[in-house]
């Protein structure tokens, strides 16, 4: 009967992540949607755009698993501060989160070199990959870590909640500050 119980418990905990998770993927291509003559402008950014998504999610939603695991294992305290295991965790996502969108940002050149699209330069590319992925994990670290101490806080497993939501805030937090980067670039270089 407690196998069953705990089974209820995952399929409860997950189903409401799943839906905040479609909500949050619809509110992320409608953001999308209505940015299509600025990509149409900057081509590209659409060669950019994928790989940066899947980036962000990805690094996110593996350092909300890492956590969780810490959070059940007592490694990390259920509270906010930091301690040296978190600290650890929130280094390397970020600094994986930057130097992996600085080679997004070479590749999305490449490819437009390779399919003769238009490109604002490697350069360019680059340094929004890098002020992207800077911007957004300033964003999406805290927020990832808050979440999965607040949910476990709660009797909730964050394994069950993490990865869905973390993914689907990360696509519209990533949109946003890759548009970010962008301006600010532009406004630089």
């Amino acid at each position: 009967m407690a196998a069953v119980a705990q089974v209820w418990k995952m399929v409860r905990e997950s189903t409401l992540s799943e839906l905040i998770s479609i909500s949050g993927g619809t509110v992320a291509g409608l953001l999308l949607a209505s940015m299509l003559d600025f990509i149409e402008r900057v081509p590209s950014l659409v060669f950019l755009l994928p790989g940066f998504l899947a980036l962000r999610g990805s690094i996110a939603g593996a350092m909300s698993a890492r956590l969780g695991t810490a959070l059940h294992v007592g490694t990390i305290e259920p509270k906010i501060g930091l301690n040296p295991e978190l600290l650890e965790n929130l280094s390397a996502s970020m600094f994986l989160s930057v130097v992996v969108s600085v080679w997004a940002g070479f590749l999305s050149h490449l490819i437009c070199t390779l399919l003769h699209v238009q490109s604002i330069g490697v350069l360019k590319l680059m340094l929004v990959g890098l002020v992207g992925g800077a911007l957004s994990s300033i964003l999406l670290t805290p927020f990832a870590t808050v979440a999965a101490i607040l949910v476990f806080k709660f009797g909730v497993d964050p394994d069950n909640v993490m990865g869905p939501i973390i993914t689907t805030v990360g696509d519209v937090v990533a949109v946003l500050c890759l548009l970010a980067a962008y301006w600010i670039v532009e406004g630089w270089v």
